[in-house]
Parts: structure tokens; sequence; C-alpha cells
């Protein structure tokens, strides 16, 4: 009964108002509820809530969620990238496709990030490669680790001259390169070498683990360097080369027995990524997958015993 009065009296109130007053009396009390949101949320929290972004809010289970570590397998289209989130440290692996670029740049805000520990670019094509230079003027990167290959792809070339002019440290990783966060790693597998025929297998891959849990990134490696690869079992697998052909083989499906797969293409790809054939060693290996084509992006979280995604 007195919310009813104090409701009618509101209104009345509200009608006997110019328009400027009324305009107030509608502001305020909406800037003070946003304010005591934000308050109760954090910043973090508030910033994704207010963002907008479908990706985000398809996942704000996992990326509310107390788990230290996120993995955002984002949808760039026909390419990759991947996030990798521990504590307040974020990693980018690939930057997608040029056409992505302000996409990814605007998931990335949307998320609160303004700072970035490292950008690793697996090898130089324009699929991965081809959003970094709008990753450097949107965010602060600490370092970037790039192929071995010396190739002339511009975007790679300018890539390596901005950082240089921003005093950003450059490197190429081999395997045995780690970062380490405490119980949290994230080492280099490939390359062994510093020269490899095919520019796909430059490709650095990378093993990421914390306490019990395990994922491996396989950039675009090709079935003819698996060889290379000393990993068991894992708990996550995002696959090579988008699901082409050339990117897996039953064996080493087998040998890594995940526990979720994803594959990274575009809707419709001219290439007709995933191949049939990827699929088929999947489903026969009983690894549930999932396709950012279909799925959009897929945030992954873990407490360091199991992975958590929405389903």
């Amino acid at each position: 009964m007195k919310l009813k009065l104090f409701l009618a009296k509101w209104k009345l109130r509200f009608k006997t108002q110019n328009k400027f007053k009324q305009r107030l009396l509608i502001i305020i009390p909406l800037f003070l509820s946003l304010l005591l949101v934000s308050l109760g949320l954090g910043q973090q929290k508030f910033t994704m809530l207010l963002s907008g972004n479908p990706s985000i809010y398809k996942n704000l289970p996992i990326l509310w969620n107390e788990d230290p570590l996120k993995i955002h397998i984002i949808d760039v289209g026909q390419g990759d990238a991947t996030l990798i989130q521990f504590h307040d440290k974020s990693f980018l692996i690939d930057a997608g496709p040029l056409e992505s670029a302000p996409s990814l740049v605007r998931y990335l805000k949307n998320l609160g990030l303004r700072n970035l520990n490292a950008l690793i670019i697996t090898h130089p094509h324009d699929d991965h490669v081809g959003g970094s230079l709008e990753i450097l003027d949107h965010f602060k990167v600490k370092q970037i680790l790039l192929s071995h290959d010396s190739c002339d792809n511009a975007i790679q070339v300018n890539l390596i001259n901005k950082a240089q002019n921003s005093n950003i440290p450059v490197d190429s990783p081999f395997r045995g390169t780690s970062l380490q966060l405490g119980d949290f790693s994230l080492t280099c597998l490939h390359p062994l070498h510093q020269s490899y025929a095919k520019v796909n297998n430059y490709s650095s891959v990378w093993k990421l683990e914390y306490t019990d849990t395990s994922m491996l990134f396989l950039g675009d490696l090709e079935k003819d360097e698996f060889g290379s690869l000393t990993t068991g079992s894992i708990d996550f697998f995002r696959t090579g080369h988008h699901g082409s052909k050339t990117s897996l083989t039953s064996e080493l499906i087998m040998r890594l027995s995940p526990s979720l797969t994803a594959i990274s293409c575009g809707l419709n790809n001219s290439f007709g990524h995933p191949s049939e054939e990827v699929l088929e060693m999947l489903r026969a290996s009983g690894s549930p997958y999932f396709r950012t084509d279909q799925a959009g992006t897929v945030v992954l979280s873990s407490n360091g015993n199991f992975l958590r995604w929405v389903h």
C-alpha cells in the first residue's frame, strides 16, 4: 500500500515538472542504480554487462565464475585467435584475419582488457597475423613472439617495425620456451629447427598446463610434423589449420584423447573447412567438439582440476 502511494505521488510530481526536470527525475535514479550495480559487480564485470556483446552474454556464466584460468576461442571467421587469461595476466595466440580485427578488438575491450602480457603469432599467414597491427594500436603489449620464418608477409613486417618503434621486445620461440606463473605454464613444443619447407610447419605449438589440467594449441602445424609433439593425453585441444585434412591424424587424436576439441573456422568458407575426414576422426575418438562457425565464441575455464564451458 505504501509503495502504491509513493508511486502515485512520484507520478503526480513528474507530470507537474518541466521537460528538463522530468529528464533529471529519470536520469538521476537510473545513474544511481547503475552506480550501485557497478559497485556490487566490480569494474570488469560491469564492463561486460554493459558491453552489448552477444558473445560475452552467451558466456557470462563462465566469464563470471571464480576459476583463475579462462580460455577464449574467439570467433574471427576463417582464422584463429585464442585469448588465455590467468588471474590478471593475458596472452593472445594469433589475431585472426584483417577483416575481423575490429570485432576482435571490440571483444577484448568488452572484457575490460587494456594490456596483453604477450602477443603470440604462430606463423605468418594473414588469417593469423591479420589483426595484429590493430592489437598494437589499441592495447599495451609487453612482448611479441613470432615464428622463425623470415617471410615477406607485409603485415608481419609492419608488425615487427611497429614493435621496434614502440620498444616492444620481439622474439622467436623454440621448443622449451616457457611463460611461467606459479603452477601455470605456457610452453612451446614446436618448432625444433629454424627452417621448414612449408610455412604452416613454422607454427609455434603451445601447451598450457595449470595444476591438473592441460590444453594444446596447434597453430597450423601439419601432420608430417606431428612426430615432434611429445605430449600425451590432454583436457582441451585446439585443432590446427581450421580442421583441414592436413591438421589431424587418428593416431594424434587417440594419443591426446581430449575431453573437448575446438575447430576455428569461418561460416561457409571457400576451403571447405572443417574436413569431413577430421570430423569423422573426432566422432570415432569420442571427443566432443565445437566449431566457431556454428557455436561462435566459446569460453572455457579451469580451477586447476577440471574444465567448464557453456554446453
